[in-house]
């Protein structure tokens, strides 16, 4: 029991962190779409792959647990890089706040500020309660609450997957692809470094290179949709446009036939 209620906390701390970073590119992103550098993108998945490998494969964020018999409970100690993930999760939500709040300020059009200002608000609220629960309350030995910080934070990716299907975010599936790809290529690297003898070492390596082959190809292939898709929406929208230029071209056209019109009747008339 103890090594399953193991897998949950440290389940439930993996889940603060893949919120807290899908929460940054987001940020990122939305209103507009912009594009990400790759460096940034490296950076947080590898970020985001360490703290998952220290969080599952060693003890040095999660410790020890123990159950408290008297009220049915299981309690944790924290290892010496605890601190890591209560860093990390506090950067991605006020730099996310942040980069929204300066968008909000930047933003001309009206439609767009009222959904900055609701998001940014969002956030703000939003940060409380898996901060409370899940990084607070627990140092202060108090754990019964704790699994109620990631479910809280579920919330968010609820209302970021809105934005995105909304604003037509097609830098996110790509973004996506790209954090679970580099970040298995992390996790088999630190395999290979940590392979205990030649044959763990031959596996690890042939599943390193098998996986950045497959990963390379399925990132240009997802680019390649990407840009066919951002190309049909730009020839969409540039035949919408000229539609309604050639209706209005119509209406004037026709205006001026009826104006004519009337004008030769009166001259007739006179």
């Amino acid at each position: 029991m103890v090594n399953i209620a193991s897998i949950v906390i440290r389940s439930s701390y993996f889940l603060g962190i893949m919120i807290a970073t899908v929460l940054l590119f987001f940020s990122f992103l939305y209103p507009h779409n912009k594009k990400i550098e790759n460096p940034v993108i490296i950076i947080l998945v590898s970020i985001t792959a360490i703290l998952s490998y220290l969080l599952f494969f060693t003890d040095l964020i999660i410790f020890k647990l123990k159950i408290i018999s008297e009220v049915q409970h299981f309690v944790w100690s924290y290892g010496s890089l605890w601190f890591l993930f209560d860093f990390y999760f506090i950067f991605c939500w006020v730099l996310g706040i942040t980069i929204i709040f300066r968008k909000f300020l930047r933003e001309k059009d009206v439609i767009l500020r009222r959904h900055l200002k609701f998001l940014y608000i969002a956030l703000i609220i939003g940060v409380a309660p898996p901060t409370i629960l899940s990084i607070l309350l627990p140092r202060l030995g108090m754990y019964d609450y704790d699994w109620l910080g990631p479910a809280s934070g579920l919330v968010w990716v609820a209302i970021i997957a809105y934005s995105i299907a909304k604003h037509h975010l097609f830098n996110v599936k790509i973004i996506a692809i790209q954090i679970v790809t580099f970040g298995l290529w992390i996790f088999l690297l630190i395999r290979v470094f940590l392979a205990e003898n030649s044959h763990d070492l031959l596996i690890e390596s042939s599943l390193l290179s098998i996986t950045v082959i497959f990963g390379v190809l399925l990132i240009r292939g997802t680019l390649h949709e990407i840009k066919q898709r951002r190309k049909m929406s730009e020839l969409t929208n540039n035949l919408e446009r000229a539609y309604g230029q050639i209706k209005e071209l119509s209406e004037e056209i026709m205006e001026k036939e009826v104006m004519e019109d009337v004008e030769n009747r009166i001259r007739k008339r006179i």
